[in-house]
């Protein structure tokens, strides 16, 4: 009896045992993701779309903010497991070239994904025939005035067109308040916007050039970008004591009608107060013809080769298709280039949204391809170009070595 009632003790203390073990070996699926915080301009906005998909999937984000591209290699380098990345164009060519991203065509490649997204968002997701990932929060420059206070100044804006704007805005000596949120300064925003309708179509040039680091050199007529701006500066339309560096102010000043027009980024969509007096201008005559404000993306959601984990972050790579998340975002008037979501924006916010979603390739940034350290170098001969000082070797400075 004593042997018996031994066994059966042995037993239970056994299953006890075991099923002790399956529940601690049971641990909360977990992945990883990182970003560079000093060129993800709306990670607030992204964070939103995370916690939801947290709650909704019990799968623990964690959000890895670092400080260069160089710290997110390190990392994926490092781990065997599969990441979400939110890259910068730059970065995503070059990562893309190391092989470090894993091609998402059987999420992203076909027709029925694509098109739950703007045009431009999609190419942004694109490098040599692969679909590595999808561009969201897409931006593009805008000057966004108030009708009435512009017509008590002497102003009417008959056209959508920055150039007769930016042109009477001068000739009344109205400064123009600037805030640009965006990884890149006024200056190189301003030379992708005339370079929409010059250098855009040698692009292609561009694209076969493999190595990031050397597409600048393929840009052959790079120089045509400061004939333009040298052009609208003889015009009296671009200078560069026209703008003034006012930060977040500027946008708080507009909004309470402190001054009649600002120029920013549609990063900062949210932040305009809209009424049916705030209207946008974000289109340039080129050569006569009406090209919209180039269209960049704050970030490219991609993921890191590894072998684990993959099921994880494709749950959260299904989820960025589903339109629930970005309507919550479309509430905030912010523009994600989402069109079901970006369709909901009403008023100014609409009006942005409306020409993100009209963009094509001739409006994709052509400093996306160019490193840092080049962007400095447009940037500083944009300002002298709009200061007075062109001499027609501003491309022959940047490129050189």
């Amino acid at each position: 009896m004593k042997k018996k009632i031994s066994i059966i003790l042995l037993l239970i203390i056994t299953c006890t045992l075991i099923a002790g073990c399956k529940k601690g070996s049971k641990r909360n699926e977990d992945i990883n993701l990182y970003y560079n915080s000093e060129s993800v301009k709306t990670f607030n906005f992204a964070k939103e779309i995370i916690e939801k998909f947290e709650k909704e999937f019990k799968i623990k984000v964690n959000i890895n903010p670092v400080n260069s591209e160089k710290d997110i290699e390190k990392n994926i380098s490092e781990e065997k497991e599969n990441s979400v990345l939110l890259l910068d164009d730059y970065t995503y060519i070059k990562f893309a070239n190391k092989n470090y991203l894993r091609d998402l065509g059987y999420l992203y490649k076909s027709k029925d994904t694509r098109e739950k997204f703007s045009y431009i968002t999609n190419i942004y997701g694109i490098y040599n025939d692969k679909y590595y990932g999808i561009g969201l929060m897409p931006y593009s420059l805008e000057l966004v005035y108030n009708e009435e206070a512009l017509k008590k100044l002497g102003i009417e804006v008959n056209e959508n067109d920055m150039k007769q704007v930016f042109k009477k805005l001068n000739e009344k000596n109205i400064k123009i308040p600037t805030y640009i949120k965006s990884e890149y300064s006024k200056g190189e925003l301003l030379s992708a916007l005339v370079a929409n309708d010059t250098v855009i179509y040698n692009m292609y040039k561009m694209n076969k050039v493999s190595e990031v680091d050397d597409k600048i050199y393929a840009l052959d007529n790079g120089q045509e970008i400061f004939n333009r701006l040298n052009d609208l500066y003889k015009d009296n339309v671009l200078k560069e004591d026209m703008f003034l560096e006012e930060g977040e102010e500027a946008i708080k000043n507009f909004n309470e009608g402190k001054s009649p027009v600002v120029f920013i980024t549609t990063l900062n969509s949210s932040d305009i107060k809209s009424n049916e007096e705030v209207k946008v201008v974000n289109k340039m005559t080129i050569s006569d013809n009406y090209i919209n404000s180039p269209v960049g993306v704050d970030f490219i959601v991609c993921s890191s080769i590894g072998n684990k984990k993959g099921d994880e972050v494709d749950k959260f790579l299904r989820y960025l298709l589903k339109e629930e998340p970005f309507n919550k975002l479309s509430e905030k008037n912010c523009i994600s280039g989402n069109k079901k979501a970006d369709s909901n924006l009403k008023e100014v916010q609409g009006q942005m949204a409306n020409s993100i979603h009209a963009a094509s390739e001739i409006n994709i940034l052509y400093i996306d391809m160019i490193s840092p350290e080049k962007g400095k170098k447009i940037d500083k001969e944009v300002k002298n170009v709009l200061s007075g000082k062109y001499d027609g070797k501003e491309w022959k400075r940047i490129i050189e070595k």
